[in-house]
C-alpha cells in the first residue's frame, strides 16, 4: 500500500495547488489507515516518520500533514463522531483501475474499517439501552401496521428474535398475514431495505420452495401453507409432487421435478433459523407441532369492528405518513434485531427450575414445551441486555443472567396461550369443544338417557356445514378431547373430561431461586454496565 501511495500521489508535471491538494488527500488516508488498523493514534508520529525517510517516488510527503489528521481523529473522538473517509475522494486519488485491480473485501484496511463500525456501533447501541425499551418500542412501531392482537404480535417478534419456529393459525381473512407482515417489517427495516434475515415464499403452492434461492436463511416465511401440505407422511411422500417434513434448524422437501423425463423425485434440505408460517390448516402433523409454538389470531366481532374503522380511517387520508421520531425508531429497533440475533451470548436462567411448573409433564411434547418457555424468557432477557450483560471472572466469557422481571413479562404473554397449545387447542378447536361440552350438559339436564351428538346436531349448534362440523368432530377426536363411537349408521362423540392446565406460580418462588442462585455465585460475576 506504501508504495501504491507513493507512485499515486501526483506527477511531476502538476502545478503547487494540485499537488497540495493530491498531498493532503493521501495525508487523510495514511491517517485514517494507521487509527482503524491500531485502534489508536499512538505511535503514529515514529510512524509517519519512517514513512517520509523511506519515500522514494514522487514528490514528498510532508509529516506536518499528516500529523494534523491525526488531530482530526482525535478531535472525532471526543465529540463521539464515527471517524471515516470520503471513498470517492480515494478512488480518485489512487484511481478507480488500481483500486479495482488491487483491493478485495478481505483488504485489512475495509475489513478493518467495517469491524470499526460495528465496534462504535454496538456501543451506541449499549448506551441506548440504558435508557430505551425495545419492547416497548417495538409495539409502538407494530401498531401503526396492526390493529389489536396485543400479546400475539409481541409474542412474535420475540420469538423470531431468538430464533423460535411459530405457526400462525387462523381463518381466511382473520389477520394471519397483516400480523406476520407487520412483525417481520422491524426484521426487514422501515424500507423492506434488508433481505438477509428474512426469506418470503409467498401464496404458497405446490412449487414454491422449490426455487428458494439459498441453503440456509436465518428467517424463513411461509405464507398460506395449505393443509393437505402439512400432512406429511414418508411412506406415501412419493407418491406426490411436494411434501415438507421439518426437524431441529431444517426444513426438508420432496418434490417431483418434471423438467425432467421421466420425472424424477428429489430431495432437497434448506437450513433455518427460524421458521414462520401462516396457515388455516386445523391439524398439524407431531413433527411439526412439537417443533413450533402455535399462535390464534383474535376473530372476535370486537377486534373485527376495531379493524374495519381502522380502515375506514386509513382511506380518509390523502398522505400517509410517519413522523421523523417513528422513523429514527424503526431505524433504530432494526438495529437492535440485527445486533440481538448476531451475538452468540449464552442466557443463564437461575430460576429454571420453577419455570418446570410452567409444562404438563403427563405429556410427552413436555419435552420440547419447556425449551420454548425458556427460549422466550431468554429473548426477553436479551431485550434488556445492558442491565444483564455480566462477566464471568473464571473463563471471561459474557453471559445474560435472566432476572426475574423477565420470566413475570413472559409469563404474562403466554398465560392463555400456552396452556391451550400444549393441549393442540386453537381458538376454533376451544370453541367447538366447548359448544360439544355445552350440548352434552343441556341433553344431561333435559334428562335424555344418551347424551352424545350427532354430526348434524353439532352442525346445527355452530351454524355450519355438516363437513366442516364433521371435521371439526374428528380433529377434537385426534387431539384426544372426544370420543367417536359408531352407534347404527351415525358417528356419535362426546367429550373427554379434562382441566386446562392453568398457569398457577408463586412469583415468589422464581425471586428466591434467583437469590439463591446469585448468592451461590457471588464474586464471579462482574457487570459490564453500570
Amino acid at each position: 500500500m506504501r508504495q501504491i501511495l507513493e507512485y499515486q500521489l501526483y506527477p511531476r508535471d502538476m502545478t503547487p495547488t494540485e499537488a497540495a491538494g493530491r498531498r493532503m488527500k493521501a495525508a487523510k488516508f495514511i491517517a485514517i489507515a494507521y487509527y482503524l488498523d491500531h485502534g489508536t493514534t499512538d505511535g503514529f508520529d515514529i510512524f509517519i516518520d519512517g514513512w517520509v525517510r523511506r519515500q522514494t517516488l514522487g514528490h514528498p510527503l510532508r509529516k506536518s500533514e499528516v500529523v494534523g489528521w491525526t488531530r482530526w481523529i482525535r478531535q472525532k473522538i471526543a465529540r463521539g463522531e464515527p471517524i471515516e473517509w470520503n471513498c470517492a475522494e480515494i478512488r480518485e486519488f489512487l484511481g478507480q483501475q488500481l483500486i479495482v485491480r488491487l483491493c478485495s473485501p478481505e483488504c485489512p484496511y475495509i475489513v478493518a474499517r467495517e469491524e470499526y463500525f460495528e465496534k462504535l456501533k454496538e456501543e451506541k447501541l449499549a448506551d441506548l439501552f440504558h435508557d430505551f425499551n425495545l419492547i416497548k418500542t417495538a409495539e409502538t412501531l407494530m401498531n401503526i401496521y396492526i390493529v389489536g392482537e396485543t400479546k400475539n404480535k409481541i409474542l412474535l417478534f420475540l420469538l423470531l428474535l431468538n430464533n423460535q419456529n411459530v405457526f400462525v393459525l387462523g381463518d381466511t381473512s382473520s389477520g394471519k398475514t397483516n400480523l406476520v407482515d407487520g412483525v417481520l417489517r422491524l426484521f426487514k427495516g422501515n424500507r423492506d431495505k434488508d433481505d438477509s434475515i428474512v426469506a418470503e415464499v409467498s401464496a404458497m403452492t405446490e412449487k414454491a420452495l422449490r426455487w428458494v434461492e439459498r441453503d440456509r436463511l436465518p428467517i424463513l416465511y411461509i405464507k398460506e401453507m395449505p393443509p393437505e401440505l402439512a400432512r406429511f407422511n414418508v411412506t406415501n411422500s412419493m407418491g406426490i409432487d411436494l411434501k415438507l417434513a421439518m426437524s431441529d434448524k431444517k426444513i426438508i422437501v420432496w418434490f417431483t421435478d418434471t423438467s425432467e423425463r421421466p420425472p424424477v423425485k428429489r430431495e432437497r434440505e434448506i437450513y433455518v433459523d427460524a421458521v414462520v408460517w401462516t396457515t388455516t390448516a386445523t391439524e398439524m402433523p407431531e413433527d411439526f407441532e412439537n417443533r413450533a409454538w402455535i399462535l390464534s389470531t383474535d376473530d372476535s366481532p370486537e377486534l373485527t369492528k376495531k379493524v374495519v374503522e381502522w380502515k375506514a380511517e386509513k382511506v380518509r387520508k390523502i398522505v400517509e405518513e410517519i413522523d421523523e421520531k417513528l422513523q429514527m425508531d424503526f431505524d433504530v429497533v432494526y438495529e437492535a434485531v440485527k445486533l440481538l440475533r448476531k451475538k452468540n451470548w449464552r442466557v443463564v436462567i437461575p430460576f429454571s427450575k420453577t419455570l418446570t411448573k410452567l409444562v404438563n409433564t403427563e405429556l410427552t411434547r413436555a419435552r420440547r414445551d419447556i425449551d420454548k418457555v425458556f427460549g422466550l424468557v431468554e429473548a426477553i432477557a436479551k431485550t434488556n441486555y445492558r442491565q444483564r450483560l455480566y462477566r464471568f471472572k473464571i473463563t471471561g466469557d459474557e453471559i445474560i443472567i435472566a432476572h426475574p422481571l423477565d420470566a413475570m413479562y413472559a409469563i404474562g404473554l403466554i398465560r392463555d396461550t400456552f396452556p391451550k397449545m400444549q393441549l393442540g387447542l386453537d381458538r376454533r378447536i376451544e370453541r367447538a369443544y366447548l359448544t360439544l361440552r355445552n350440548m352434552e350438559e343441556k341433553k344431561d339436564e333435559l334428562g335424555d338417557d344418551d347424551c352424545r351428538v350427532t354430526v348434524a346436531e353439532f352442525a346445527s349448534e355452530l351454524g355450519i356445514s355438516q363437513p366442516t362440523a364433521r371435521q371439526l368432530l374428528k380433529t377434537l377426536v385426534y387431539k384426544g378431547l372426544a370420543r367417536e363411537e359408531k352407534v347404527g349408521n351415525k358417528n356419535m362423540y362426546s367429550t373427554v373430561p379434562m382441566e386446562l392446565r392453568l398457569v398457577k406460580i408463586d412469583f415468589s418462588e422464581i425471586y428466591n431461586e434467583y437469590e439463591s442462585w446469585m448468592k451461590e455465585h457471588e464474586g464471579l460475576l462482574e457487570p459490564l454496565f453500570s
